[in-house]
């Protein structure tokens, strides 16, 4: 997901779907999946690059 706030451009990549269920701002504490993955190093890899090729500058990269 990428948000623009004025300019400042923050970007969250979920690099996994593990999680301990208990943020209650998150729908998947209320829905929790039926199974769980972890982004390979290669999409990982490939998301770096599409990022820093984008012409952007990244006030934020978060990764879940």
């Amino acid at each position: 997901t990428i948000y623009n706030f004025a300019k400042s451009i923050s970007v969250a990549v979920e690099t996994s779907t593990v999680c301990n269920h208990r943020c209650v701002y998150c729908p998947v504490s209320l829905h929790p999946p039926d199974s769980h993955a972890i982004m390979s190093m290669d999409i990982f890899r490939t998301i770096l690059l599409k990022l820093a090729r984008s012409g952007f500058r990244f006030k934020r990269i978060s990764f879940n």
